[in-house]
């Protein structure tokens, strides 16, 4: 068994072969089982693939824009239940199983690689795969198939499982025994929307190119090589590289028209695991029964599961839907606490029915909803408008999930996890929006309270006897030059200052033109004063009486005016 891998990527991907006792009779003096990790406990496996989200209550502290980064790590939150301790358990053994037969140390390991090799020429010849003829060593492997409706996690699941293996792992040298090669645990292709049996032949040779730098895609990817030709291909490789198993993702999108129908697209299955003797793991929705169940011959080869949804008349369901939706309620990032309330938990429930995936991101988007919105509290009202505005294109599938409605449910059971990345942006959108609309508020009111001070400098101006048109002048200079710590009354004796001097008369600072008598109680030789103190006899400020007597008009603006000019 060689391989094209560079040396460049052995550490990058490749994980060093380390062989331990398997303990088990079944398992031990086959190096590709040995090299694998530890049969773990139901304790070790919940403990490796629990993941929740880091949370610090200090973080409600944060800006608006920060705490919707913080609920995005919900979207990494993973609790493990029964269902997916059972899943481990029978991803272990199959994985185990597929290798019993293919041990690169028995004598029948290279048997089976030779018959291979003359299964590729035969193919070529005859465009077909006559592996029923040529290889006859007995196949250990089996298949499993995990099916439900979207959004339950399956993917998943099956991904954070297969993710406890290193997916490469280098062969050097056994007991003293040579063996030099790279297997590699486990590969995962998606099956395309309207796929063929071709295309999922060629994601398996582009997935081992990735992985080990071969040429394989260029070599067999051909569309015009038959889907039996590549199946042969892929029988070599696999045995050649060690594969423990192939995952099938999305296997509703199989095009049964462009596969033969589902007779033929079922044979090619069951060749593949069968013949190749690599454990295949299919994953899809209630649509992939139209493939696997063709007939009891075919169905029973398919060891598998159904992935429902939890439901309202099932105590268990419900017992264990109320335990993910408190533990996912202890991840706030609004402001105030809120507290699970059954209205609360029966709008999670309603707008999602029971898929966890949905209930998650609402539970999200209801966050960033009150965080939007300054109101900084999750309520069931909130869960209702997210799940009317975000899930417009779900709404068709929970509507027949609250119905029950089989027919209506067969149209969208290929409807994929719903995606919030959109809904996230959208938010983030509005709130840079509101930012910018707070920012002009305050500037505004900034202006206006500006414009008021610099009105009240000219008035006091005025107020002691300078004239409207040098009031607004030096009023207007020394408001423009001002520092922050400057007082109203400083900046009225810098004004008044210069407008003395501007109109030839003697510069005295307010605080000290006087030490007998006030600044406001020295006689200036203006008439215009007659006019004020006249005003405010009749309890007129000194602007409305200079305004009444058609001395001025309006200060600011005529000051505006001249700025601009």
């Amino acid at each position: 068994m060689e391989s094209n891998l560079s040396d460049s990527l052995i550490n990058y991907i490749a994980k060093i072969a380390e062989y331990r006792d398997p303990l088990l009779r079944d398992y031990r003096g086959n190096p590709m089982i040995e090299a694998l990790p530890p049969i773990l406990s139901k304790d070790e496996f919940v403990k490796k693939v629990s993941s929740y989200p880091t949370f610090d209550e200090t973080e409600k502290l944060l800006p608006a824009e920060i705490r919707m980064h913080c609920v995005y790590r919900l979207t990494r939150y993973f609790q493990p239940l029964d269902r997916h301790i059972i899943l481990e358990q029978k991803l272990t053994q199959l994985i185990r199983q597929g290798y019993i037969a293919r041990n690169p140390l028995d004598p029948k390991f290279a048997l089976r690689l030779r018959q291979i090799g003359e299964v590729l020429s035969q193919a070529i010849q005859r465009k077909e795969l006559p592996i029923n003829e040529i290889v006859d060593v007995q196949s250990s492997a089996n298949s499993y198939t995990l099916i439900g409706i979207s959004g339950l996690g399956k993917t998943t699941a099956v991904e954070r499982i297969l993710r406890l293996y290193p997916q490469v792992i280098l062969h050097g040298e056994y007991k003293g025994i040579p063996l030099n090669f790279y297997q590699v645990v486990w590969v995962k292709v998606e099956c395309p929307h309207a796929g063929s049996l071709k295309d999922i032949c060629g994601d398996f040779f582009k997935e081992i190119d990735d992985l080990l730098g071969t040429p394989y895609y260029k070599k067999f990817g051909d569309p015009r090589i038959t889907e039996y030709v590549m199946l042969a291909h892929m029988c070599l490789i696999a045995i050649r590289h060690g594969v423990g198993a192939i995952v099938i993702d999305e296997l509703q999108n199989l095009s049964l028209a462009k596969s033969g129908g589902a007779e033929a697209a079922m044979n090619f299955f069951v060749k593949m695991v069968n013949k190749i003797g690599v454990p295949v793991i299919r994953i899809g929705t209630n649509k992939v029964k139209d493939i696997l169940q063709v007939d009891f011959r075919h169905a029973r080869r398919s060891i598998g599961d159904y992935w429902d949804r939890f439901k309202l008349d099932n105590e268990y369901d419900m017992a264990l839907w109320d335990f993910l939706i408190e533990e996912l309620f202890s991840y706030q990032w609004t402001q105030e606490k809120a507290t699970l309330t059954t209205e609360i938990k029966e709008a999670l429930y309603d707008e999602s029915q029971g898929i966890i995936d949905i209930g998650i991101k609402l539970y999200m988007m209801a966050q960033w909803r009150a965080i939007l919105f300054d109101r900084d509290q999750i309520s069931a009202e909130d869960i209702r408008l997210v799940a009317r505005d975000g899930l417009k294109m779900v709404q068709p599938m929970i509507q027949a999930l609250r119905l029950n409605d089989l027919k209506q449910l067969e149209k969208y059971d290929d409807i994929k996890s719903l995606d919030i990345k959109s809904y996230y942006e959208e938010y983030i959108d509005d709130i840079k929006i509101s930012h910018t609309k707070k920012i002009e508020k305050a500037k505004k009111a900034i202006t206006v309270s500006a414009l008021d001070s610099l009105n009240s400098l000219i008035i006091g101006l005025v107020d002691l006897g300078i004239t409207p048109t040098l009031a607004k002048k030096h009023a207007g200079l020394v408001w423009a030059g001002r520092d922050e710590i400057e007082t109203m009354e400083e900046l009225l004796g810098k004004a008044y200052k210069a407008a003395l001097i501007d109109s030839g008369g003697t510069a005295q600072s307010p605080k000290d033109s006087s030490k007998k008598k006030p600044l406001s109680q020295i006689d200036f030789p203006n008439d215009i004063r007659q006019i004020v103190t006249k005003g405010r006899d009749q309890k007129l400020s000194a602007y409305d009486a200079l305004k009444h007597g058609g001395f001025i008009k309006s200060p600011v603006k005529d000051f505006l005016d001249e700025k601009a000019a």
